[in-house]
């Protein structure tokens, strides 16, 4: 698997290729059981199908400043997903 260090070198790459993934996580009112919002997750699916869980990968690209990259990916994945259930 990658090494933890070795995860920069690989984010911007994760980026450019769409394994950075975006699930929209619902938020229920539990009174009327109507969805009111939602929490963008984010994750990181390798070529091979196999997962870089967020707690490997997040404190590195904070560290090392990509999370900017990964916050607007984010942006613009949630962004395009919102338009298109309009």
């Amino acid at each position: 698997g990658v090494q933890t260090c070795a995860l920069p070198i690989y984010i911007l790459p994760a980026l450019k290729n769409d394994c950075i993934k975006t699930y929209i996580q619902p938020k229920v009112d539990m009174r009327t059981g109507r969805i009111v919002g939602g929490e963008a997750l984010v994750r990181w699916q390798r070529e091979d199908g196999s997962m870089v869980y967020p707690d490997e990968f997040i404190p590195v690209i904070e560290k090392n400043g990509y999370v900017l990259d990964v916050d607007d990916y984010m942006w613009d994945k949630v962004q395009i997903g919102r338009a298109s259930c309009r």
